[in-house]
């Protein structure tokens, strides 16, 4: 499926955080791999389900809340988590690569 984010083709990528295994989703150009943005934001201290993450909808990521949601990514969020100068929403993902 193709899918532009901010006018850039990409494709959604599933991973996992290094330093502790979360969940993470990355969205890439589709031809060269290189990416176009972190969805996600990792949040150690804070407690999530093996289903939920964070995500990034502000600076640069502006708009990519509504984006994952429109594509079935995620589920709509169900609870938010301050940070900061920052409010991140959690969702559920409802893809596993």
């Amino acid at each position: 499926m193709k899918m532009k984010f901010k006018n850039r083709n990409c494709k959604v990528m599933i991973s996992s955080y290094q330093n502790n295994g979360r969940k993470a989703i990355t969205l890439a150009n589709p031809k060269t791999g290189i990416y176009v943005a972190v969805a996600t934001i990792n949040f150690p201290d804070e407690h999530l389900e093996n289903n939920e993450v964070a995500i990034k909808d502000y600076s640069e990521n502006e708009g990519m809340l509504e984006f994952l949601m429109a594509h079935k990514i995620v589920a709509p969020p169900h609870r938010f988590v301050r940070s900061g100068y920052i409010v991140a929403p959690i969702v559920k993902l409802l893809i596993h690569n």
